[in-house]
């Protein structure tokens, strides 16, 4: 069984605040993202939005279990 975590079309900020939008990925079991960019651009508040610590403001972000699957390069879910 394959856990993977998709994000797709993410908006995410701060009540009356749009800090980014637009993101999308996926992570795969072993899978490492590595977020880069200078201080204020919206790391952090990413992370807490995929986390579900902020509420999103647009698109879709959670995980998804396909049993006996392994993901594929740029697959889509």
């Amino acid at each position: 069984m394959v856990v993977k975590l998709a994000v797709r079309d993410l908006a995410f900020g701060y009540r009356g605040f749009a800090v980014g939008q637009g993101v999308s990925f996926d992570l795969a079991p072993g899978e490492v993202l590595c977020l880069l960019g200078p201080n204020g651009c919206g790391k952090t508040t990413l992370f807490k939005t995929v986390l579900r610590l902020l509420e999103k403001q647009g698109g879709r972000s959670g995980h998804y279990t396909a049993p006996d699957a392994e993901p594929t390069a740029g697959s889509e879910s």
